[in-house]
């Protein structure tokens, strides 16, 4: 597995709807309060999400930033697991990868350079979105959704992220998931709420990403 595959945990259509063409900025109190959490990026209060098919609780953190601004706005996209997959990225090496996880990618999209860690404040509808599947199969060396699986999508309502020492708190109340079977018709759609607070250190990877090697020697057994 390529160290540059990380960028995109879930499949590249849900990049697609979800990192491309937001219209606003978050809130005009965000501040540039970041940090990098540490190797684990694990959780103190793990996030669950809910659907009709059953619930995940995502328990570890990380995430990526843009540097380069677009329109004066910087990207950030948080990815949200159930297990620890920072540690494998740091390590560069991908052997022992669960065979399925469940994964959820938030984007956020900010007016301030956050240049040590997330930025903090309120992001309301439009400067952000999220995406999301449960119980994703790992398939050569990338989790993958399989046709006919569920997956989310949600971008009403508001964002909070706060920070206290090197600890974020990440809160979307109520969050309004989306659900719908990938290359289904429109009829397979339903609507899920579930309130979504994730408390724990996130590892800033970004360096991890931009100095990734083109290397597949170290695939999951």
């Amino acid at each position: 597995m390529k160290i540059t595959k990380a960028k995109y945990l879930l499949s590249a259509m849900l990049i697609a709807a979800c990192s491309l063409g937001f219209t606003a900025c978050g809130d005009d109190n965000n501040d540039d309060n970041g940090g990098n959490g540490g190797n684990g990026g694990g959780a103190t209060t793990s996030a669950t999400i809910s659907s009709n098919e059953g619930s995940a609780s995502y328990t570890h953190a990380f995430f990526f930033s843009n540097t380069e601004s677009s329109a004066g706005k910087y990207e950030y996209q948080i990815e949200f697991s159930d297990f620890d997959f920072s540690s494998y990225i740091i390590a560069n090496n991908w052997r022992g990868l669960p065979k399925k996880a469940s994964i959820a990618s938030l984007y956020i999209v900010s007016k301030q350079k956050a240049t040590n860690g997330l930025p903090t404040g309120t992001f309301t509808t439009g400067s952000w979105a999220m995406s999301g599947a449960f119980n994703v199969p790992l398939v050569d060396g990338d989790y993958e959704i399989q046709d006919g699986a569920w997956y989310f999508d949600a971008t009403e309502e508001s964002v909070t992220i706060s920070k206290s020492g090197d600890i974020y708190t990440i809160t979307i109340n109520p969050l309004n998931a989306v659900w719908r079977k990938r290359q289904s018709s429109s009829d397979n759609e339903y609507t899920k709420t579930s309130t979504f607070v994730f408390k724990g250190k996130i590892n800033d990877l970004t360096s991890y990403r931009d100095s990734g090697d083109d290397d597949d020697d170290d695939d999951e057994d």
